[in-house]
């Protein structure tokens, strides 16, 4: 998912129309939506706000969780499967998802109808966060400074894991 935000929050207008948002298309086999990141176009600061729209078939991303950052769903139209934590359930027009972080609001959207599942994505914006894909075995760590276009982003397998004091002198200085 690209993302490519010239300017400072403070430049951009308070509100937008959403029909003056474009559409960003991604996808990755299975993994694939249309999406709107309106806070990118307002002065947002802490809350993300996307609409999110998953062809049939589709899937938003691997099933995750925030160890931060807190996420509510609420679908627009269509129908899908959510996978929550250790439970699967339909989602239909008019429902609200609420993610707090950590493994009990692991998620992931799947649309199984036959029309474009739409939902709008709100989430808090953090400075720090790490989010965990149990299928897989990943983490990934975000690291940005509010306001700054630059950070750190990293995924990583967590097999990788290694010895606090590994690739560190260990011998006394003197």
């Amino acid at each position: 998912m690209p993302f490519n935000d010239p300017g400072t929050k403070a430049d951009k207008p308070y509100k937008i129309n959403l029909a003056d948002v474009p559409w960003e298309s991604w996808g990755h086999g299975r993994f694939e939506s249309d999406d709107l990141y309106v806070d990118r176009h307002v002065r947002s600061e802490r809350i993300s706000l996307i609409v999110t729209r998953l062809p049939p078939g589709g899937v938003n991303c691997p099933f995750h969780f925030h160890h931060k950052s807190e996420e509510l769903f609420y679908i627009l139209e269509g129908t899908g499967t959510l996978r929550y934590g250790t439970e699967e359930s339909e989602v239909r027009a008019g429902d609200v998802v609420a993610c707090p972080p950590g493994p009990a609001g692991a998620h992931q959207f799947v649309n199984t109808g036959t029309e474009p599942l739409s939902y709008l994505a709100i989430s808090t914006e953090e400075e720090v966060d790490l989010c965990e894909y149990p299928d897989s075995g990943k983490v990934a760590i975000h690291a940005v400074p509010r306001g700054a276009q630059a950070g750190f982003r990293g995924v990583f397998k967590q097999a990788a894991k290694v010895d606090y004091f590994e690739g560190e002198d260990a011998t006394v200085p003197g």
